[in-house]
């Protein structure tokens, strides 16, 4: 993912030869040869470069024909909670693959950027449909959504100890086209599919305190600072997306009927029978302060004869 506190942006200049990219901060340089002679452009254009890793390496380039301020994705002020993304025309690279993701002719397409990571969404306006891209296995994997049913995203970021390298996760849900049930998808570390599930839909999210304190620590995390300096300067639309961190929590429903709280352990989401409830409500301390734990009440079914209520600790994932 993006990791801004040495690059701001994550934008990368293209070499004289046109076969490397070169990062000025470092003068790190990635190999990129015959991308820019496939791309779908005219003659001279100008060209930006943002690059993304993937389990350390630096594996995906996105290509636009206009800067992309991807700070504003998680800056806390513009954000109004989370409901927006930004629209921007592009093309995704595969310097692993050496092969373009959404195409095979570079083509440009309308990218969906709702986080600071891979941008994996685009737009066909002509369809009405989103598509999403991911890995499974190593292999591409891609789930279109229902003529003009707009996804929910969830981005939750984690790190071990709070500190180091963090690792963004994400839930979508979408209505699929067909006869495709599957609407839940977790992906770790922004791309890779780690479950798909039926018929769950999103209901809210809980965050330790609230979702405006999640998005500056959000911001924080990756950029180093607060965001106050981030304005909104792309094409804006209104998606339901939210950025979590920590100990932040989120609640679905299933086809029962019931409610199952979602959290992040180990740096992987946790969907799990035994998190299900019937009914939940955060905890919060009683004076307003800050909460040092993310505490839910939840309400259970112990037996077919008795329910049982119990504090569910997102924060240490154990029950009190």
């Amino acid at each position: 993912m993006i990791y801004g506190r040495t690059n701001l942006n994550q934008e990368w200049e293209l070499k004289e030869d046109g076969e490397e990219l070169l990062y000025n901060e470092n003068n790190k340089v990635l190999s990129i040869p015959g991308l820019i002679g496939n791309l779908n452009i005219e003659p001279d254009e100008k060209l930006f470069f943002y690059v993304f890793s993937y389990r350390k390496e630096e594996r995906f380039v996105f290509i636009t024909k206009k800067q992309v301020c991807f700070r504003q994705l998680s800056s806390p002020l513009p954000r109004s909670l989370g409901e927006y993304a930004i629209l921007v025309n592009g093309v995704l690279y595969d310097v692993e693959k050496k092969s373009f993701v959404f195409d095979t002719d570079g083509s440009f397409h309308c990218f969906i950027i709702y986080d600071c990571g891979v941008p994996n969404v685009i737009y066909d306006e002509k369809s009405g449909k989103h598509i999403v891209f991911a890995l499974n296995d190593k292999e591409y994997s891609f789930f279109t959504v229902r003529r003009r049913h707009q996804p929910t995203f969830v981005s939750h970021l984690w790190k071990k100890g709070r500190i180091g390298r963090p690792i963004n996760n994400r839930l979508i849900f979408f209505t699929p086209v067909g006869e495709d049930e599957e609407n839940m998808l977790i992906l770790h570390e922004e791309i890779e599919i780690e479950a798909l599930y039926k018929n769950v839909q999103f209901v809210e999210t809980i965050p330790l305190n609230d979702e405006d304190d999640s998005a500056v620590s959000y911001f924080r995390s990756v950029h180093g600072k607060d965001g106050k300096d981030v304005s909104i300067c792309q094409d804006v639309k209104g998606y339901h997306s939210k950025l979590l961190t920590f100990d932040d929590a989120v609640s679905v429903e299933q086809p029962t009927g019931e409610y199952n709280i979602m959290f992040v352990e180990g740096g992987h989401f946790v969907y799990a029978e035994a998190f299900d409830c019937y009914n939940y409500k955060k905890v919060r301390n009683f004076d307003g302060s800050p909460c040092q734990d993310n505490r839910i009440r939840v309400c259970f079914r112990k037996n077919d004869f008795e329910n049982c209520t119990s504090i569910f600790n997102v924060t240490t994932g154990k029950n009190v």
